[in-house]
Order: structure tokens, then sequence, then C-alpha cells
């Protein structure tokens, strides 16, 4: 007989790869943009909230929106 051991589920917290990559696909981009709205609209639930608050104020709200596009715009270097 073959028995098959079931490995344990654990949860890690969200850790910070890339700050303003809020979909964890290793770019920041319009799909973070659009992502992050989303989620503040209540319609997506699946999102890296370490590296969606750019402005590190731990919330998630417009703000951490403007600044990722400000980012995209040129308009900032860095967060």
């Amino acid at each position: 007989t073959t028995s098959t051991t079931k490995m344990p589920t654990t949860t890690t917290p969200a850790v910070r790869s890339l700050l303003g990559d809020a979909n964890d696909d290793g770019n920041v981009d319009m799909k973070d943009v659009l992502l992050l709205r989303k989620y503040l609209a209540g319609m997506a639930n699946k999102i890296n909230r370490v590296n969606a608050d750019v402005n590190i104020d731990n919330k998630l709200d417009m703000k951490d929106v403007l600044m990722i596009r400000k980012y995209l715009a040129n308009m900032i270097s860095h967060f």
C-alpha cells in the first residue's frame, strides 16, 4: 500500500518584494494600479498589502494609487 502525507498548510504574512507591485508579478505597472483600485472598491481581495502601501502609512487608500500612477508617469523616481 502507498500512503500519502499531507503537508500542513500555512499562511505567511505578505512580505515586501517590490514596492508598488500589488499583484506580485514582479513588475510595477498599470495592472497594480487597477488591482489596488478594485481592492479599495471591494471588488478584489487578493493583493499584496505590504507592496501596495507605497507611502508606508499602514493603510491602503487613494494616496497609494496616486503615488503609483506618479511613479509610472515618471513624476517621481521612487516611493
